[in-house]
């Protein structure tokens, strides 16, 4: 009579079986689901109760141990939502108002799910938004109706806005994406600064970053600067997640000279810098919130752009653009 196999020989050969496709459990999507984001391969390895001892001699581990490790990786790779940034190193040119009208569009308009991780330490100004837009909704009855209106047609809530310190940015994301949000975007407001270690950390992990820009010499400096530290020491080294950059004329005033724009554009395309096609206007629409005047809303967390107030604002176009790039 054989010799029954032992323990080792027996799990090797179960999980020989289940690579090829034969015995597959039933409840992998069950595990996937439960373990995803709480634990990488290591801490799989790290938190079994116990390691067999294989026929070599080497620790070995269980074969569900070996497939829960193998889920969480095929998973991560899958369902990673993509990392924007609307970031320069020059204050005051409009990152912060670009991606709350953007994340809006998407998620109240568009259709997409998205989040926010606001690292402009200290301000946090998104942060801070969302709480003035809370506020206002809670004392205004106008503002409470749209807002129930809002979410019970779309069937989903706001977007999640997280606070975080620069360096922890691409965890915190991940921390969102674990904890069963389904994301298609999650959008990063940063310091205006590339000198700080941590933000250069974040900003390696961004998929897409778009610089706003304006026809201003001490902007355009400081922009093109910081577009080609990126441009030559993290997209073309190809050690980064970066997938591309673009500017973004923003604020731009109708009265100025074409030849003015003709002129930075073509020391951008020598740096090769590429620009988006579509402007954002100088325009003091995209300074309105909710007030006690109950006027249109433009700027918002909580309220997709008015409708009136987007003719005219080339949001809808710049979405439009943005998405273009992101699915080519």
């Amino acid at each position: 009579m054989q010799n029954r196999p032992t323990d080792s020989r027996r799990i090797r050969a179960t999980y020989a079986r289940r690579m090829n496709g034969y015995n597959r459990p039933s409840n992998v999507a069950t595990n996937q689901r439960r373990i995803v984001g709480t634990m990488n391969c290591q801490s799989v390895y790290a938190s079994a109760p116990t390691a067999i001892r294989l026929a070599d001699g080497r620790n070995g581990y269980t074969q569900k141990q070996i497939i829960q490790c193998i889920t969480i990786k095929i998973y991560n790779g899958m369902n990673k939502p993509i990392y924007v940034a609307f970031s320069t190193q020059k204050g005051g040119a409009g990152k912060t108002t670009i991606t709350v009208l953007v994340a809006s569009y998407l998620h109240y308009v568009k259709g997409y799910n998205v989040a926010v991780v606001d690292c402009d330490f200290p301000q946090y100004s998104i942060h801070d938004m969302r709480r003035r837009d809370m506020d206002m909704t809670m004392k205004d009855d106008h503002y409470k109706a749209m807002a129930y209106e809002l979410f019970k047609r779309l069937a989903k809530k706001a977007y999640p806005i997280v606070c975080s310190k620069p360096g922890d940015a691409p965890d915190t994301a991940a921390r969102l994406t674990a904890s069963g949000a389904s994301l298609d975007f999650v959008f990063f407001d940063l310091p205006g600064t590339i000198n700080n270690p941590s933000v250069v950390k974040t900003i390696a992990a961004m998929d897409y970053i778009f610089c706003p820009i304006a026809a201003d010499r001490v902007v355009m400096t400081s922009s093109m600067q910081f577009a080609t530290v990126i441009n030559e020491h993290m997209i073309s080294t190809g050690k980064t997640n970066i997938k591309g950059l673009h500017l973004l004329w923003n604020m731009v005033d109708g009265r100025e000279k074409t030849e003015l724009y003709a002129a930075y554009e073509k020391i951008c395309a020598e740096l090769a810098l590429p620009i988006l096609k579509t402007f954002l206007p100088d325009s003091k629409r995209f300074r309105k919130e909710a007030a006690t005047e109950r006027k249109a809303v433009f700027r918002s967390t909580l309220f997709p752009a008015d409708k009136s107030l987007v003719r005219g604002s080339n949001l809808d176009a710049l979405v439009d653009e943005i998405l273009t790039i992101i699915k080519q």
